[in-house]
Formats: C-alpha cells, sequence, structure tokens
C-alpha cells in the first residue's frame, strides 16, 4: 500500500482531495494532511510516508522550501506538486528538485480523477517502488505459448461492453488500468476470422488499440504483467493511433523502453526548440518533432517540457502579437502532443510573421524579445542587443516596434513589470529581491514605475492579490 500525505494550507482543498480521489484503486491511502512545511516535516519524522502531495505556495514554509528539505532528509520519498495557477516557471523549478508529476487544482474534473492518479501510480512504479503487489495471474504462460494479444485503451473510463460480448471471462485477464490479455487457444494468421471479426468490433470503438505480442516463450507472467504496465504508462503513448488499431511488438522491444534517455541530447533538443527557428522553417520543425518522439520519455516528461517550453514561447509571442497561445494540455499520445506543436506553429506563424519583413529579420526580432525575457535582471541596451541578433541600431528599432507594438525601453520596462507581477504573486521574496531581479537596482524608483503600471505599490499589489486569492 503506497501511503501518502497531502500538504495544502487550504483545508477545503485537503478534505476534498482525500474524498473525492480513488486511492484504493491505485493501492494508494492517505494516512495524513499538514496546512504547511513544517507540520509535514514533522509529521514525516514520526510517520511512515511514500508520497507527499504538496503545494507550492504555502505560508510558514513554502512547497518549494519543503521539497528541498525534504529531498535531503527523505531521498526515497515520491513528491507531486499542487498548483492553482499553473505557472510554468515554478513547476518547472519543482522538477528539478525531484517532484514525480503535478496536479493543476482547476482541472481536477471527477472524469478525470483516475487518470490522474494513474499517471502518477505508473510513474511510482517505473522508479521501481517495491511496496506495490504483483497482479493475479489467472492465464498462465506455457513454455510452447509465444504469442498474445493485448487490448489498451488510451481513455479513462472506456467501453468494454464490445470486449465481454466477445470473450468469455476466463478468456480475458486485466494486466492494468485499461490493459487486457487475450491469449486465444491457437495461434492465429492475420487474415483468420477470429481476428477479423476483432479488427471490425475495434474500428467502432474510439480510443483502443490491439497489439500482438510475441516472444513470451520461457517467459514468467508475472514479468509479463510488469512489462505492460510499464508499457502502457510509456510505450503506448507513442504507439497508440487511432487509425491504425492493430500493431505488432515483441516483448524484447517493450522491455528496452525503460532505457534511459540521453540528458545531453535532450537538454540540446530544448533549446533548439527555444530558439524559434522552427517557426521559420517547417523541415527544421520536422525534424525536431522526430527526434523529440525518438527520444522515447515518459508521457508526464513529455507534458512537462511542453508547458516550460509554451511558457516561453508565451513570453515572446505575447510581446509580439499582445495575446497568448492558446493552451491546450489535455494530451494523452504523442498523436496529441505532435499536433499541438504543429498548433503551435501555426498559430505563431499566422500572427507573427508579417509580410513586409523577411523571415530572417523576423528571427532577429524573436531573439531579442527572447534575450531581454532572459536577462532581465540585468543591464539591456537597443544598441548591444541588435548587435547580438546582427542589425544595424537604427534597422533594428524600426523593426522592433513594428513586430511588437512598443519602442525598445518601453517593451523593456513592461516586460520587468510583467516579471515584478509573477515574482510577488507566486513567491515570498522581498520588493528588494524582487527589484534586483527585475533590473532596478533602486527599490524606491522600482515602486514608483510599478505604482505608473499598476496604480498601486508592489506590496499592495501583492495583498489585494493574496486577499482575492483567500476570498
Amino acid at each position: 500500500m503506497i501511503k501518502v500525505l497531502i500538504v495544502d494550507d487550504d483545508k477545503l482543498v485537503r478534505k476534498g482531495l482525500i474524498s473525492v480521489m480513488p486511492w484504493s484503486d491505485f493501492d494508494m491511502e492517505v494516512v495524513g494532511e499538514a496546512q504547511n512545511g513544517e507540520k509535514a516535516l514533522e509529521f514525516l519524522e514520526t510517520n511512515s510516508v511514500d508520497l507527499m502531495l504538496t503545494d507550492l505556495a504555502m505560508p510558514v514554509m513554502s512547497g518549494m522550501e519543503l521539497m528541498r528539505e525534504a529531498r535531503k532528509r527523505y531521498p526515497r520519498l515520491f513528491m507531486v506538486i499542487l498548483t492553482l495557477h499553473q505557472d510554468f516557471n515554478y513547476i518547472q523549478e519543482a522538477l528539478r528538485l525531484g517532484a514525480l508529476d503535478y496536479i493543476a487544482k482547476v482541472q481536477l474534473e471527477k472524469e478525470r480523477l483516475e487518470e490522474v492518479l494513474g499517471r502518477i501510480h505508473g510513474r511510482i512504479e517505473e522508479e521501481g517502488f517495491r511496496h506495490l503487489p504483483s497482479s493475479g495471474s489467472a492465464l498462465s504462460v506455457n513454455h510452447d505459448v509465444d504469442t498474445v494479444y493485448v487490448f489498451l485503451s488510451k481513455e479513462g473510463n472506456p467501453n468494454l461492453s464490445w470486449l465481454s460480448d466477445r470473450f468469455q471471462n476466463d478468456e480475458l485477464e486485466e494486466v492494468d488500468l485499461n490493459v487486457w490479455l487475450w491469449k486465444p487457444q491457437a495461434q492465429l494468421k492475420p487474415d483468420s476470422k477470429p481476428l477479423l471479426k476483432l479488427a471490425e468490433a475495434m474500428s467502432e470503438q474510439y480510443g483502443w488499440n490491439c497489439m500482438k505480442l510475441s516472444g513470451l516463450t520461457g517467459e514468467k507472467m508475472n514479468s509479463i504483467h510488469r512489462t505492460l504496465r510499464s508499457y502502457r504508462h510509456m510505450g503506448f503513448f507513442y504507439d497508440y493511433c487511432a487509425e491504425k488499431t492493430f500493431y505488432e511488438r515483441t516483448l524484447a522491444q517493450l522491455q528496452e523502453e525503460n532505457s534511459v534517455i540521453a540528458e545531453d541530447r535532450f537538454l540540446l533538443l530544448k533549446e533548439q526548440w527555444l530558439s524559434f527557428e522552427w517557426v521559420q522553417k517547417e523541415q527544421i520543425f520536422l525534424n525536431w518533432l522526430s527526434e523529440l518522439k525518438s527520444l522515447r520519455m515518459p508521457p508526464a516528461r513529455v507534458v512537462h517540457l511542453l508547458l516550460v517550453l509554451e511558457t516561453e514561447w508565451n513570453r515572446v509571442y505575447a510581446s509580439l502579437t499582445g495575446d497568448k497561445l492558446q493552451s491546450q494540455y489535455y494530451i494523452q499520445s504523442w498523436h496529441d502532443a505532435s499536433i499541438r506543436l504543429q498548433m503551435i506553429r501555426d498559430q505563431t506563424v499566422q500572427s507573427v510573421v508579417k509580410p513586409q519583413y523577411s523571415p530572417e529579420v523576423t528571427d532577429c526580432i524573436m531573439r531579442a524579445v527572447k534575450i531581454i525575457q532572459e536577462e532581465i535582471d540585468r543591464s539591456v541596451h537597443a544598441v548591444e542587443v541588435a548587435r547580438r541578433v546582427n542589425m544595424s541600431r537604427s534597422y533594428f528599432s524600426q523593426c522592433f516596434k513594428d513586430l511588437t507594438g512598443k519602442p525598445f525601453n518601453e517593451y523593456l520596462r513592461y516586460a520587468r513589470y510583467e516579471k515584478a507581477k509573477e515574482y510577488l504573486l507566486h513567491s515570498t521574496k522581498t520588493i528588494q529581491w524582487i527589484a534586483e531581479h527585475t533590473g532596478y537596482s533602486d527599490e524606491k524608483y522600482f515602486s514608483r514605475v510599478f505604482r505608473s503600471h499598476s496604480g498601486m505599490l508592489p506590496s499592495e499589489f501583492r495583498q489585494q492579490q493574496r486577499q482575492g486569492r483567500n476570498v
């Protein structure tokens, strides 16, 4: 049984999570709750906990501070973050601290509760949690049986009636959530009547795929189950296809899914996506998309990566358009992720690329905006930025104003103000610290500039926002 601790300063949130989440369905039990980081550490000292769900924004000790301390004291503790605003910068920092996953409170609709816990359970299992019970074995694979068929669905609550209509209870085995194993009495050819009828039935069922799994000779059933459970949470994410419902794999191929990705390759690809070169050049976009898929990262990490990248893209996109990219993060497969990326590219090209400027000029201005966003805490000057993007000072200023809608210095003040709001909303840092990290050495001057934008001092803005959140 996985023992769970819930940490949130909002009592209603804690009680809500405890009561509505289907913990027992995923071999989980809530053994405690805490209202802040200090209380959580006190509980951990005297109680056995396997998984901690913690809010990021809490008084006394924030979620970030709690995670840092818990990581030092309890290195085997799994952690999941709870977030209200989906502030991707802070989600990214939490992941660097070792968070297993995140839960956006605003997305905890009833029909998605099983999906959320299923994803977390899968990640814990991938990490090798020792207390998970092995699956039962109603069927046994003999040494002379090499092939079975596995039915998988990406839906949270799929229609199972079509399976029960075609099989007896003792012919199917439920291996995991939405994973069913069928061992035919005899080996079937691709054009055999049972498979043809099965294919016809599956074509009418949205979200279902059937995998012919071979290479099982001599394998133990509990080993096959472990492999299928891991595959359901990772490999199936990439293999799922709504059009091609039948496909073949070997057990050895599925086991290879557990290999560790090359971190340096991942970081390089992440930097490439942040360069915006993919916006102007479609072939580069397609190449990088293919390479990203080839990494075969865990699905949760794919979603996290998209969240982090879109945060950075939105900074530039909003600066050039005054709008934000349409957010859509109900991603269940690689197909969903690739469509999402294609939509972002199409939306960016349509909104940002202007016919009077060449792709090279547009790319230069996008890189300039990215420089400002990344170096917001430093002294940034138009002359230096123009030089770094290989443009003359005068032409750079003209293009920058036309594409962003603001002169360089006005945009710089706007960007610093937006970053300051982010710090005030989602951190407990002092006003002096925020001033220094948004490019102002003088706290009083920073406060005057902030009030000119918002109509209130930074401290007043923070207090008002917190009161609104409490309400």
